[in-house]
C-alpha cells in the first residue's frame, strides 16, 4: 500500500545564495491561516505564495535609483531641518563637522532598517551632492 498524503506539499529545491535573504513578519491570525490553507489547496510552499505576492505587489515603477534619489532627498531635507536650528553663524569647518556626525548618524539609521551597506552609500553619496559637500 503506498502512503499517499494528499497534502503533500510539493517543494522545489531552494538554493540558498547570497542573492536571497531571509525576511519575516508577524500577520495577523486569520492572514496566517489563510495562508496555510492556500499552501495546501494549491501543494506549494508558503515561501511562494509570499514570494509570488510581494513581487506582483510592489509597484515596478518605482526602480531602485529612483527610491535611493527620493531616500537622499529625505535625508537632504532632515540636514537643512537640523542645519536650521543651528541659528548663530558658524564656519565651514564646523558645517562640515556637524554635516560628517548626520552621516554617521543616517548610516546607522539605515544599516539598523536592515539596508545593505552599498546602498546606503548611494543615499549619502546622493545627500553629499544636494547638500553641495560632493
Amino acid at each position: 500500500m503506498q502512503n499517499d498524503n494528499p497534502f503533500k506539499i510539493k517543494r522545489k529545491a531552494q538554493i540558498q545564495t547570497k542573492e536571497c535573504q531571509l525576511v519575516g513578519a508577524y500577520v495577523p491570525r486569520p492572514l496566517a491561516e489563510q495562508l496555510a490553507l492556500w499552501a495546501i489547496y494549491y501543494q506549494i510552499p508558503k515561501a511562494d505564495i509570499i514570494r509570488t505576492a510581494l513581487t506582483t505587489a510592489l509597484p515596478a515603477d518605482k526602480g531602485v535609483a529612483y527610491m535611493l534619489s527620493v531616500l537622499a532627498d529625505k535625508a537632504h531635507k532632515g540636514w537643512k531641518a537640523r542645519n536650521k536650528a543651528h541659528t548663530e553663524k558658524i564656519s565651514s569647518k564646523q558645517l562640515a563637522e556637524h554635516f560628517t556626525k548626520y552621516k554617521k548618524e543616517l548610516r546607522k539609521t539605515l544599516q539598523r532598517r536592515g539596508l545593505p551597506d552599498h546602498l546606503i552609500t548611494e543615499i549619502i553619496q546622493g545627500l553629499n551632492k544636494k547638500a553641495g559637500f560632493d
